[in-house]
Order: structure tokens, then C-alpha cells, then sequence
């Protein structure tokens, strides 16, 4: 097993000398082995030396989910480089924001791009070259004319690439859901650090088949699909995108054995009824966050597998897994080897087993956490206090060590006189037959604290009243945790990752669609 000194370069000499011949990617009907990927990404990293990118320059990739992407992003890392992953779906304004903070000198695109990506060279002096990812048979007619990505791919003589592991190898963007992304600085220690953990806990091997439907940006598809893999010399099976509609046949197909997931796929599954064709499948395990326990075992049945649920960050990594059987469904799980987690209250004294406080992580080896927030040493040195890191999320420790999770200090509501838990009330609702997902959050009320509001989404349009659901709710939460607003929406806005972007519901507030009541009555009888 890999440890933290190693960086990607060197990962990825070892999987070519030991298993050149193994395949390492497979997508759109076509494979790359170990040796392959080894020599294109060196190709790249040489070849952007010799444009003028240096280490420690930054380089964005916006892109789909394709081996472009990947390559581009190893031979980023073996140049020392830091790549800069991108949503490809980002408007023109939001992509030159992201370039503009992080400083990027280059650009690496899709050719549906080439208006953004043109307009963010205009715009943005330190962007200097633009590398394009052409689709067969698709002209470009902006000026400048970019570098055509197969340049990048062009055999060079061999060079030498040195590279620590405490360098950084990436700066990834946060969702934003409750708040502005940040630029989240990742180290090549801690991405090794996420390959291991998974491969580790789960028991990774060359044998294993890895489903990777999760946007390619994102951290939990490269530190958890694509890094357990360069650790065990497992596959990965690469698509598009999660399809709830093609993910079965997907599953069946890519004779894949590992799933990870985030967001709310959980719940759209659990929805779905796979037939017994789709049950008929390799998958041994399934891995992410997160799973409320009231849909913990809903979610093995849809899957026809074992889920284990974890908890973690893009800053923090993964310290906690609820990878064996005593782990009652909707904890985190138990803390690994490695890490410490503790709850601590406001005086960042640690409290005890049931007490609800804020998550701390600390990492016993170097360079394991995110290194920082790009260009925000305030927000850096709120979030690194002596070494431990102040996630922002609640959390509890059970008498056995179970970690178990109460939603976001900033996702909280004080309504009343006390912060009330969203996850809870939110679970309570996706109870309901109806509801496709659940988002809870506070709006302004006559007094100082919140309102509670919750949103929903239905698995058929009509189907649920707003009054329906609010009866529902009052016979399953506490008084004071009922909603005083109730909205039933054709859809929500996402991230690219499946996760529900509550600061675009707080603006959205109180609409013509909301409906109030009255929460002192009596629940129905």
C-alpha cells in the first residue's frame, strides 16, 4: 500500500513498470493501459513546459467527463503544475471569476467552450494560452485560434520532472451551497491520501471495477474514483454522467464492482425499482454521503449491495467510514487509523459522547489536510486552528465512537430561541411516497430568529398538496421543528454533484407557489 511521500508521478511509474499492460480506463468503448496513460501524461506535461507553463502554475480544465480530462489533469500533476478543475457547465461570467482568483495561465476546453473561453482570454490578462479539446468535425472560428489538444499528446524526448508531495496539485472550488465557492488547495500527499483510504477501508484490488459517473471537477470522482484506483490498479469504468434512467443498464454493462456516489442520488434510487435483470450485477460495495438511515437499507435493496456511508470534505479528506457491520445505519462510522476527529463546543473545549458541537479534524501525517483557501488567509486561519481544522459541520460521537451527523453550522437554523437540525425535518419528508427530495432552510421572520421553510421536489407533478405534506411533517417532528413555510417546486437548483443549492432558495424566499401555516395549532388528529 501507497503512503503520503508518494506524488502522482510517482504512482503512476510504478503502475507503468509493474503493470503496463493493465488497463487503466475504459470509456466510450475504448481502454487505456497503465503504460499508456504514463507516457501521455508525460507527453502533456513536457509538451506544456515547452508553451511556457511552469510548476506551480495554475491550469484550468473545464470539461466533461472524458480521458481528456484525466490526462490533462496527470500531466498537469507530473509537471509540478496545479490544475484548476472546472465545472464545464459554468457561464462565461463564473468561469473567468474562477480563472481570474486562481490565477490560471491556461485554459484546457471543450469545443463548446470556445465562446467562454474566448471571451476569458479578452478579458483576463494572465490567461495566456488557450488548449482546445476539439469534437470531430467541429470548426473554430474564435480568435485567437487555440492549441489543439493532440499538440499536448505529441512524443518528446524524455525529461525530468521533480516534485514534492507537500506541492500543491490541484485547486478545487466548493460547491457553494450554503455560500460563495472556495478555492480549496489540495497537496500531492493528500490526494494519495484519498486513494488510500479507500482502497484501504474497502478493500481495493486490480480486480476491481470502478463506476465513475460523478462530474470529473469534482473531489469525490478524482481523490475517491480515480485515486483508489491509481492505488490498487482497479479500472475505471468512465461515463458521462449519473443517469438515473441509464444507470442500471450502466451497472450491468461496465461489470463494475465499486460504486461512489454523493448528493442525492441516494434518494433517487431508493425511488426507482430495478427489475431483476438490474439486480443481476457485479457490485460488491457502494461509498459516500450522504445516507440517512431511514434510507440506509432502502438504498442496499435498490442496489443489491452493501452501502457504507463515511463522512469527509474536500478539505479533510475522508477520516471517518462506517465500513464495518456494527455501524448502525445513518452514523459516519468510526474514525481510521491516522486521523483524530473530536466535537468541540464554543470554548473549543471537546464535550462529551452525545453532546452536539462542531466536527474538528486533525491529520497525523504531513500534508494529509488541504493545504489552505486560495488567496484567503483569513478565511485559512479561521478554518486551520493549531492544526485542526474547524469543518463548519455538526456532528456527535455515540458511547462506541460512531460519528453522527447534524447538518451544517452555517445550514442551521436558530428558530425560537435554538438551532434546529434541517437534516432531521428533511429525512421526515423524504419519508413521504411522494417526495423526490427535500431541502430545508430559514427565511426571514417577524422576530429575530428564522422561520423554518421547506421545499420539495415530487416524483410526479400534483401528486402532493401543500397542506399534505405540512399534516405529514406535524405528526413526525417535534412542534418546534415544523415548517411554517411549505413550497412544492418542479425542480431544484443544483450543483453539478447532485446536491441542492440552498443559497439560491434563501434568495428565492417566500414565492407565489409558498404557502403558510399556522405551526401553534394542533397536528391533525
Amino acid at each position: 500500500m501507497l503512503d503520503a511521500d508518494w506524488t502522482l508521478e510517482s504512482v503512476l511509474r510504478r503502475n507503468a513498470d509493474d503493470a503496463p499492460h493493465g488497463v487503466f480506463l475504459e470509456d466510450q468503448g475504448e481502454t487505456l493501459t497503465w503504460l499508456q496513460v504514463y507516457e501521455s501524461a508525460r507527453a502533456i506535461a513536457a509538451n506544456l513546459r515547452r508553451i511556457g507553463v511552469e510548476p506551480g502554475d495554475r491550469v484550468g480544465i473545464c470539461l466533461p467527463n472524458q480521458r481528456e480530462f484525466i490526462l490533462a489533469w496527470f500531466g498537469i500533476g507530473v509537471l509540478g503544475a496545479i490544475e484548476v478543475p472546472l465545472d464545464p457547465k459554468l457561464t462565461q461570467s463564473a468561469m473567468s471569476r474562477s480563472l481570474a482568483h486562481s490565477e490560471a495561465v491556461a485554459l484546457i476546453y471543450a469545443s463548446d467552450a470556445d465562446d467562454r473561453a474566448a471571451a476569458a482570454y479578452r478579458d483576463l490578462p494572465g490567461l495566456r494560452l488557450l488548449i482546445r479539446v476539439a469534437d470531430s468535425g467541429v470548426p473554430c472560428s474564435t480568435t485567437p485560434a487555440p492549441l489543439s489538444f493532440r499538440e499536448l499528446l505529441r512524443p518528446t524526448e524524455d525529461q525530468t520532472f521533480d516534485v514534492s508531495r507537500s506541492a500543491p496539485v490541484a485547486i478545487m472550488y466548493t460547491s457553494g451551497t450554503t455560500g460563495e465557492p472556495k478555492g480549496v488547495v489540495l497537496s500531492h500527499a493528500q490526494h494519495v491520501t484519498n486513494g488510500v483510504q479507500a482502497a484501504k477501508v474497502l478493500d481495493f484490488s486490480d480486480a476491481d471495477r470502478i463506476l465513475v459517473c460523478l462530474p470529473l471537477h469534482h473531489n469525490m470522482a478524482q481523490g475517491y474514483g480515480i485515486w483508489p484506483a491509481l492505488v490498487s490498479r482497479a479500472t475505471v469504468v468512465l461515463k458521462p454522467r449519473f443517469s438515473a434512467s441509464a444507470f442500471w443498464q450502466q451497472v450491468r454493462e461496465s461489470r463494475a464492482t465499486v460504486f461512489p456516489f454523493v448528493g442525492d442520488i441516494v434518494a433517487i434510487l431508493t425511488k426507482t425499482t430495478p427489475d431483476s435483470r438490474e439486480h443481476a450485477n457485479n457490485l460488491r460495495v457502494a461509498f459516500g454521503q450522504p445516507v440517512p438511515a431511514n434510507l440506509h437499507r432502502k438504498f442496499e435493496v435498490a442496489l443489491g449491495t452493501r452501502v457504507v456511508h463515511l463522512y469527509g470534505s474536500t478539505e479533510a479528506t475522508i477520516p471517518v467510514w462506517a465500513f464495518t457491520p456494527s455501524s448502525p445505519p445513518g452514523s459516519a462510522g468510526t474514525v481510521i487509523e491516522g486521523f483524530d476527529v473530536e466535537i468541540r463546543d464554543d470554548a473549543e473545549q471537546a464535550v462529551a459522547p452525545g453532546v452536539i458541537g462542531e466536527i474538528c479534524v486533525n491529520a497525523r501525517a504531513p500534508y494529509a489536510l488541504f493545504s489552505g483557501y486560495y488567496k484567503d488567509d483569513v478565511g485559512t486561519a479561521q478554518a486551520l486552528r493549531d492544526g485542526w481544522f474547524h469543518t463548519r459541520d455538526l456532528g456527535s460521537f455515540d458511547p462506541v465512537g460512531n460519528l453522527w451527523f447534524h447538518g451544517r453550522l452555517g445550514d442551521s437554523i436558530r428558530h425560537r430561541g435554538q438551532f434546529i437540525n434541517v437534516s432531521e425535518i428533511e429525512q421526515a419528508a423524504l419519508d413521504h411516497r411522494a417526495v423526490r427530495m427535500a431541502a430545508v432552510f430559514g427565511v426571514r421572520s417577524d422576530l429575530v430568529d428564522d422561520d423554518i421553510m421547506i421545499a420539495v421536489t415530487t416524483q410526479t407533478p400534483g401528486v402532493l398538496t401543500h397542506k399534505e405534506l405540512w399534516d405529514w411533517l406535524t405528526l413526525r417532528l417535534p412542534r418546534d421543528h415544523v415548517p411554517t413555510y411549505v413550497d412544492i417546486l418542479d425542480e431544484f437548483p443544483l450543483t453539478r454533484t447532485g446536491k441542492v443549492r440552498k443559497v439560491e432558495l434563501r434568495q428565492r424566499g417566500v414565492a407565489s407557489t409558498t404557502v403558510r401555516f399556522d405551526v401553534g395549532r394542533k397536528p391533525p388528529a
